[in-house]
């Protein structure tokens, strides 16, 4: 279904406007931009912006909003518990004061999966050459030093997509 979406939304745009290929892509996104929250449509953001490991960060989500339940996420759309960034770029909003300091707010759930994608590059230039999982521990994402185990373990159906784990 989502597949066939973007394929619309594509032939819509190539048929009513000319577009380069670095423009498709900003209109990929913001066809997301009109999706409801869904796990499908989590995993598939998370895969149409390209993160090496889709599986971890799906489930990272689950971990940081307690399988969506947070205050926070309610609240801010924040599904990473990113914090108030100083020096990377950001897509949030704005920002809020919670128990664990200043936390990013977004007006939409992809952008909270957009921010992590900016929050990887800036690690990964730290860290180069380490896999996200060590480059998060080391650059002190989470102080729990058994944060990556965690997020591992947890147990989820991906019944709805063809991968294999």
């Amino acid at each position: 279904m989502m597949k066939k979406l973007l394929f619309l939304c594509n032939v819509f745009l190539v048929f009513f406007k000319p577009i380069s290929e670095s423009d498709l892509k900003t209109k990929e996104i913001n066809v997301f931009k009109y999706l409801e929250f869904s796990e499908k449509n989590l995993y598939d953001y998370i895969c149409f912006i390209g993160f090496e490991d889709p599986i971890f960060i799906f489930k990272q989500s689950i971990h940081e909003t307690g399988w969506w339940k947070s205050n926070l996420y309610k609240k801010t759309n924040n599904l990473f518990g990113l914090h108030h960034p100083t020096k990377r770029k950001t897509t949030a909003d704005y920002y809020i004061l919670a128990d664990h300091g200043k936390y990013c707010s977004y007006s939409h759930w992809t952008q909270s999966v957009e921010d992590l994608s900016l929050y990887t590059n800036s690690i990964q230039k730290r860290y180069p050459n380490i896999e996200y999982q060590q480059a998060i521990q080391l650059a002190g994402y989470c102080p729990d030093i058994n944060y990556v185990v965690y997020v591992n373990k947890i147990n989820y159906n991906f019944k709805w997509i063809d991968i294999k784990l």
